[in-house]
């Protein structure tokens, strides 16, 4: 009897330590965080990041206070940027080949080309067969930008004239996208409602559909790991979910706080050249850094 006994306490111990290693949430260590300083005042609804990995930078887009802020890759603010009172409310950016900044501004529903060295600052209305375009991310793809349509959810790919080229529409799931990754010639998107992951070729053919198991919550932003794993930010929970590459998950890491090294109503997540996770928490205005 006594041998039974310590045989089902055996195979209870291994099983709830298996749950445990799947269940439990995980800390990430925090290196930094960006943050304006004294002289530029603290961010207002920080929304979008722009990661230079030539510079060596972070550029970002601080909504609430209409205004462009870059930073080192230690964290060190360098620069605050308002195109001269032009920005009305810019929610993310991205980086021409040319070296222009393209600029989401969510005020003018524009996508805003700016010269730094000029401090020139063009807006482009964009508009597909007559029907304006809201975009609310913006990611590049070999050279080509792509955005989300807040309208439709559709994912609307431009040419280098800003033109609409192709349109992604999310298959059985009208709420459409929440956000996209490009990683070599694969496109990753993320439905408004988590419960899988979209790839597209390079020809933009929908090539796999991955269920995530258990579906995240009120998922926001995806990111890619080098290992080919999935990082989805869930905004309401402050945390993330980070899933195998066949759609398991894997732990939760972060939770919702005001303290540093936890999020409030995070808006978007990135990997950087550097192996560091960088999400952007609106709610508690800056970007935290952190070593997975």
């Amino acid at each position: 009897m006594k041998h039974k006994l310590c045989l089902l306490c055996l195979i209870s111990t291994l099983l709830m330590g298996a749950d445990t290693t799947v269940a439990a949430s995980q800390d990430w260590k925090l290196l930094f965080s960006l943050q304006a300083d004294k002289a530029a005042g603290a961010f207002s609804s920080p929304t979008g990041l722009l990661i230079d990995s030539q510079a060596a930078r972070y550029y970002v887009t601080d909504s609430g206070h209409n205004r462009l802020v870059s930073f080192d890759k230690d964290g060190k603010i360098l620069h605050a940027f308002t195109a001269g009172g032009a920005l009305e409310k810019p929610i993310a950016m991205a980086k021409k080949e040319s070296g222009q900044l393209l600029v989401l501004e969510k005020g003018k529903a524009t996508l805003t080309e700016i010269d730094i060295k000029s401090r020139a600052v063009t807006p482009h209305a964009l508009s597909d067969k007559g029907t304006t375009l809201y975009p609310q991310r913006l990611r590049v793809d070999n050279g080509r930008f792509l955005i989300i349509d807040k309208a439709s959810g559709d994912i609307i790919r431009l040419d280098q004239s800003l033109a609409v080229s192709k349109r992604l529409r999310c298959p059985n799931c009208p709420a459409g996208y929440a956000d996209l990754s490009v990683k070599g010639e694969l496109l990753y998107a993320l439905p408004m409602l988590g419960e899988e992951i979209h790839v597209f070729d390079k020809t933009d053919t929908l090539i796999k559909k991955i269920p995530l198991s258990p579906a995240p919550e009120f998922p926001i932003s995806l990111a890619l790991a080098a290992d080919g794993s999935f990082f989805v930010l869930e905004r309401h929970n402050g945390s993330v979910a980070h899933y195998h590459a066949d759609g398991r998950l894997l732990a939760r890491h972060l939770s919702a706080g005001a303290r540093e090294g936890s999020l409030s109503y995070p808006v978007e997540i990135q990997v950087d050249p550097w192996g560091r996770v960088c999400v952007v928490d609106e709610g508690n205005g800056r970007v935290s850094v952190f070593q997975p």
